[in-house]
C-alpha cells in the first residue's frame, strides 16, 4: 500500500497517528452530547418571561435553541410634507396715464404786451462854462490878463468866480492857468462850488458881488493842472442861476489864516 500511495515511511506513521487520534476523540465526545439532547428545551422553558425566547413555529431542531430574531429596524422619521406655495396675488391694473399735451385742451396764452421801441442814448455831453466873470474886494497883483481868480487873504475871501454852465454830465473840469505867478500857495487852496441864488447877474471881469447859498455847495478836488467839481447832486446844473466858485474857509483860524489864489485859464474858459 505504501508503494501504491508513493508515501515515505515517515508519512505513513504520521497518517496512522492522526487516524488514531481522530477515533479516540470521536469515541469520547459523542456519548455525552447524545445523552443531553433532551435537556435543552426544558432549560429554555425555565427562563424568566423578560428573557425567554419563544420557540419557532416548527419547534426545536435537534434539541438546540433557534437563533434570536433580528432586532426591528429603527423607525425612520416621517417624510416632510411638500411645501405648498400660495399663488401670488394678481397685480392691480396700471393707472391710466394722463392725457398728453396734444390731447389736453389748449391754454390760452396772454397776448404779448407791446414793447416800446428802444431809443439809443448816447453819452452825456460834458459840462462846460457858458459864461464867466468874477468879483474882487481888493487888488490881485500878478493876475494874467483875462484870468479868473479864486482867492483868500488872511482868512477872508478876496475874489470869487461866477459861471453859467452848459451840458448834461455831472463832472465839471476847470484847467488852471500855467502863467508865472497865476497861482499862489496852491497847497493851501480849498475851493467850493455853491449855488447862486439869483439869475440877474452879468459876467463882468471884475464885477459886482453875486449872492450864493453857502449851505448848497460841492467841494472841489485840486490837482497840479485842474480843478474838478462833482455836480451830479444838482439836477438843474445848467440853469441860469449858475455857480459861485468861492474860497473854502472852513478850518481857517486866526493863528493859521488861509491865504491862496487859483487862476482859471482864460484861454480854455469862456
Amino acid at each position: 500500500m505504501r508503494a501504491r500511495l508513493d508515501l515515505t515511511a515517515g508519512q505513513v506513521w504520521t497518517l496512522s497517528l492522526g487516524l488514531l487520534l481522530g477515533v479516540l476523540l470521536l469515541a469520547t465526545s459523542v456519548p455525552p452530547v447524545w445523552e443531553r439532547r433532551g435537556l435543552v428545551a426544558p432549560a429554555a422553558a425555565q427562563l424568566p418571561p423578560s428573557v425567554a425566547v419563544p420557540p419557532p413555529a416548527g419547534g426545536l431542531v435537534s434539541g438546540l435553541l433557534p437563533a434570536p430574531a433580528p432586532a426591528p429596524a429603527p423607525a425612520l422619521p416621517p417624510a416632510p410634507e411638500p411645501l405648498l406655495f400660495e399663488p401670488p396675488a394678481p397685480l392691480a391694473p396700471p393707472a391710466p396715464l394722463p392725457a398728453t399735451e396734444q390731447e389736453q385742451e389748449p391754454v390760452a396764452q396772454p397776448a404779448p404786451s407791446p414793447v416800446a421801441p428802444r431809443t439809443e442814448v448816447g453819452p452825456a455831453t460834458p459840462l462846460r462854462v457858458l459864461e464867466a466873470g468874477y468879483t474882487s474886494s481888493g487888488p490881485e497883483p500878478g493876475l494874467p490878463e483875462g484870468g479868473l481868480p479864486v482867492s483868500a487873504r488872511l482868512g477872508e475871501r478876496l475874489s470869487t468866480v461866477h459861471v453859467r454852465l452848459t451840458g448834461e454830465a455831472g463832472l465839471l473840469i476847470l484847467p488852471l492857468s500855467a502863467a508865472p505867478g497865476a497861482n499862489v500857495r496852491p497847497e493851501d487852496a480849498r475851493v467850493r462850488a455853491c449855488r447862486i441864488t439869483t439869475t440877474e447877474w452879468t459876467p463882468e471881469r471884475p464885477g459886482p458881488g453875486v449872492p450864493f447859498d453857502p449851505d448848497d455847495c460841492a467841494d472841489g478836488v485840486l490837482s497840479a493842472t485842474e480843478l474838478r467839481f462833482d455836480l451830479s447832486a444838482f439836477p438843474d446844473r445848467a440853469a441860469r442861476n449858475g455857480f459861485a466858485l468861492v474860497a473854502d474857509l472852513r478850518g481857517s483860524s486866526m493863528t493859521s489864516p488861509r491865504t491862496f489864489r487859483l487862476t482859471l485859464d482864460p484861454e480854455d474858459t469862456p
